[in-house]
């Protein structure tokens, strides 16, 4: 086993126009920590503390998911203890990555705590949980999302705030391709 410990997650990255979306309703909240665009996504799993050993054998499972392309549609505001976000609306395609997901972190030896899977995207930190009921009736407009590919990312804390790097990208198929090249013979 490698020693030291890596902070990770798996997750959706966000497009730009969801990013910006989020970015402009987070200023309207007036109060927190507004997350970078860089750092919005949608968390499919957290892994905590892990080894280097463990995310390399948790990769070669990642690597082997064969979900398809699909659209995910915010749904509105929302909040946890002090922190503000976009909800996400619960879709069989991102029901059955986030499956798939779980499926891999188990066949790696490694455990999670249960959680219910509540999808979405943080926007601001550090707000007072009595408040956010009112940033809650903030308007935001209704946005899909194309999802093309998740992530493996390792997370550092900072006193600014947590700074993310992409450890592995996996790619979902396209609807109707099977990832064949005799798909493309046809075409």
């Amino acid at each position: 086993m490698s020693g030291a410990l890596i902070r990770c997650f798996v997750a959706i990255p966000v497009s730009s126009e969801i990013a910006q979306l989020c970015t402009d309703v987070a200023r309207a909240a007036h109060s927190g920590r507004s997350l970078p665009a860089e750092n919005l996504h949608l968390t499919l799993a957290f892994l905590g503390d892990q080894t280097r050993d463990a995310l390399i054998e948790l990769n070669d499972h990642l690597e082997a998911i064969k979900c398809r392309t699909f659209s995910i549609r915010l749904s509105g505001l929302g909040s946890f203890g002090n922190s503000l976000h976009m909800a996400v609306e619960t879709d069989p395609e991102l029901l059955h990555l986030h499956e798939s997901v779980l499926q891999c972190i188990r066949l790696a030896g490694m455990r999670l705590q249960r959680r219910r899977f509540r999808p979405h995207i943080t926007i601001v930190r550090g707000i007072e949980s009595a408040l956010n009921r009112g940033f809650l009736q903030i308007p935001v407009p209704q946005a899909t999302m194309f999802v093309t590919q998740f992530n493996l990312k390792s997370s550092t804390l900072w006193p600014d705030g947590a700074r993310y790097e992409t450890l592995s990208t996996y790619p979902l198929q396209l609807q109707g391709w099977s990832g064949q090249a005799d798909d493309l013979a046809d075409r």
